[in-house]
């Protein structure tokens, strides 16, 4: 008879990790039963498919880092998340080489065949990114390129309304999460300037 555990971490890869963990307890003589709770009360690392709620839009911050086996994990997890709309703000992914557009397009193609929303990218390579999903049958409103995360946020405070689910994930040198800062300053302020009016 199996053991069920709950775990609070994102995507496939995250599954992995705690599978791979209760491989290594198991191997050690530390019974499956015993895990239950330690796995349970686990928590993302900063940046690392944390998620959040803010005015009625699921945020998942995913900003840590980015390769393509990990996007597609993240995207399938977007297309999970009940939403009205499911919208990626992807950042390049850095250090792919020669293989840099392939592997950025490949991406662009897989979050239109996801259902995703909206495609935003940042920077670079993830031109190529915007392109495919463009090709795959997005429309150009749908899949839009920003030359950097600052540009990237100011449209995405006028963008995300209350029901959206939106991912932010890109490599570490993009620095995607001032994208998602530029959002969550300008709702603060939002707050803030409403209740000063009250």
């Amino acid at each position: 008879m199996g053991v069920d555990f709950e775990s609070p971490l994102a995507g496939r890869h995250g599954a992995s990790n705690v599978l791979a963990a209760i491989a290594v307890c198991h191997a050690l003589g530390i019974a499956p039963e015993r895990l239950r709770e330690a796995v349970r009360s686990l928590a993302p690392g900063k940046m690392r498919g944390e998620r959040t709620e803010r005015n009625g839009i699921t945020i998942i911050n995913d900003c840590y880092n980015a390769n393509p086996e990990a996007m597609r994990s993240m995207l399938e997890l977007l297309h999970g998340v009940p939403a009205k709309r499911r919208i990626a703000v992807l950042g390049e992914m850095l250090e792919l080489g020669h293989e840099a557009e392939t592997l950025h397009r490949g991406i662009g193609h897989f979050a239109a065949e996801q259902g995703i929303h909206a495609v935003i990218g940042i920077r670079g390579a993830a031109r190529f990114l915007v392109d495919e999903a463009r090709k795959s049958g997005m429309s150009d409103s749908a899949a839009i390129f920003f030359n950097s995360s600052e540009e990237a946020g100011e449209f995405i405070r006028e963008y995300l309304e209350p029901g959206d689910a939106v991912l932010f994930k890109g490599s570490r040198g993009v620095q995607v999460e001032k994208a998602l800062g530029a959002f969550v300053d300008s709702n603060r302020a939002a707050i803030l300037e409403q209740a000063r009016r009250e």
